[in-house]
């Protein structure tokens, strides 16, 4: 069985999470309520995450193997993205993190369909933030461990559409 902690640490998603944010420039934060911040004002928010919440996010999917991949990254977007530890590019992260470990465990992809992505990051955040303001708060990762939680839902619509390929890694059998 697979767990994200065996193969990424809190350290790690920072550091993956720094190159997202250096990657995207002036795309990232171009709203909400940190859309005017200055880079290094940024990067300190980034540094500012605790390695707690990171790991947290990590150790919160349940192990999973090949039969429940698909599952698995549904269940790892909602975490990533429902608990919003970063100032934005959540999804990002969780595809991140979930395209690095199923390449060094399984030496798989799993892929979306452009249109498909955008789609559900759109519908995704509109479900969130509402939430979000009716509340005061993101989700946390014992609200998204219920498979039948509103935003666990809009990911898991999307698992038989998920392409899975081979991650180009070598094999060690």
């Amino acid at each position: 069985m697979i767990c994200l902690i065996d193969y990424l640490g809190s350290e790690d998603v920072r550091k993956l999470y720094i190159g997202i944010f250096e990657d995207m420039g002036s795309e990232y934060l171009r709203s909400g309520p940190f859309g005017t911040s200055e880079h290094r004002a940024t990067l300190q928010r980034i540094r500012n995450v605790k390695g707690q919440k990171i790991r947290r996010n990590l150790e919160a999917l349940p192990p999973f193997d090949a039969e429940t991949v698909r599952a698995a990254w549904s269940h790892n977007l909602a975490i990533w993205a429902g608990t919003h530890i970063w100032p934005d590019a959540n999804h990002r992260t969780g595809i991140s993190v979930f395209f690095l470990v199923t390449a060094r465990s399984l030496k798989i992809h799993l892929v979306l369909d452009p249109e498909a992505a955008e789609e559900m990051v759109r519908h995704s955040k509109s479900i969130r933030d509402r939430h979000y303001l009716d509340r005061g708060r993101y989700y946390t990762v014992e609200e998204l461990a219920d498979p039948d939680h509103p935003y666990r839902q809009v990911y898991a619509a999307l698992e038989p559409s998920l392409l899975v390929v081979d991650a180009g890694v070598p094999r060690k059998d």
